[in-house]
């Protein structure tokens, strides 16, 4: 009929959907489980995974000081309100020349909705130079080899809310110098006994399949216990550029926390000492008396 008409559309977007969407694997934990599911329409999958950087936990030299910032400009006009600042120190050794990116999870990553007025962080080496300054989407910062610190300002009109991150742990994210694959199975069993991948085929409509990723074998001499390895899991098989081939452009996230370092193993050349001895003078000169009438 002629005239305006109202009406309601439902938009579906085709694609292998994992549950979870983010991968998080622990040491001794036995890999990690995705379930995946194609709910539009038959899909071909591959799942694939591989970790490309590691993040490195830091906590601050010391906990950090709240106090009152005294310009006039620090001030709420409508409620006559003073901005307090958080400062926050942290120092960590660059072993060589490289890059790094400084996160802090509890506060990046927003704006305008962020709980906290404002923060920045300002990245000075060992002479005091300054090398780059990170923020609420932090870029790479380039570090020569050496101490590096790192000061941060938080913002906001109430001290209690700033206090609440006076211990505040950030990271150091640095890229692996070679990505780390890690290999899918169908089932825990076979990713314990490492044969049987799951290899490409077919992903039926409105059903389900397990994804076992392994944990990696190696773990490169730069990441320490504590330490995240971070990655990409895809689980659709084709080319991600190419226009209707269900695979989510950048992936899913995927991480291994790095667990302690295993015990290392005696050198096989190492001579056994030995052992001293402990016999009696008279078991000694009786023991020679006997070697010489045997002889």
């Amino acid at each position: 009929t002629q005239g305006p008409t109202r009406i309601q559309v439902s938009v579906e977007f085709r694609g292998v959907r994992p549950e979870p969407e983010n991968v998080h694997i622990l040491p001794g934990g036995g890999g990690g489980l995705v379930r995946i599911y194609s709910d539009l329409q038959d899909e071909t999958i591959l799942p694939s995974a591989k970790l490309t950087k590691y993040r490195t936990p830091l906590r601050p030299k010391a906990e950090g000081v709240v106090i009152p910032l005294p310009d006039d400009r620090d001030v709420i006009p409508y409620n006559n309100k003073r901005i307090y600042e958080l400062i926050l120190s942290y120092e960590f050794n660059q072993e060589e020349t490289g890059s790094f990116t400084p996160i802090a999870p509890a506060l990046q990553g927003v704006l305008y909705e962020s709980a906290y007025e404002s923060q920045i962080m300002l990245i000075f080496d060992s002479q005091k130079k300054f090398l780059g300054v990170a923020d609420a989407y932090p870029d790479e910062v380039k570090a020569p080899k050496g101490n590096v610190t790192i000061r941060m300002q938080v913002r906001h009109d109430s001290p209690e809310m700033l206090e609440k991150l006076a211990n505040m742990t950030i990271w150091i994210e640095r890229k692996l110098d070679k990505d780390i694959s890690l290999r899918a199975f169908s089932s825990k069993a076979a990713m314990q006994i490492g044969k049987a991948t799951v290899k490409k085929r077919i992903l039926r409509r409105s059903m389900g399949a397990s994804v076992f990723f392994e944990e990696p074998s190696k773990i490169p001499s730069s990441c320490k216990p504590g330490d995240v390895l971070t990655g990409t899991a895809n689980y659709a098989s084709g080319d991600v550029s190419l226009l209707g081939e269900g695979k989510r452009p950048g992936g899913y996230k995927i991480s291994y926390l790095v667990g302690p370092k295993p015990p290392t193993k005696p050198s096989t050349d190492a001579t056994t000492p030995e052992l001293p001895d402990e016999r009696t003078v008279e078991e000694k000169i009786a023991e020679a008396i006997r070697d010489l009438k045997v002889s």
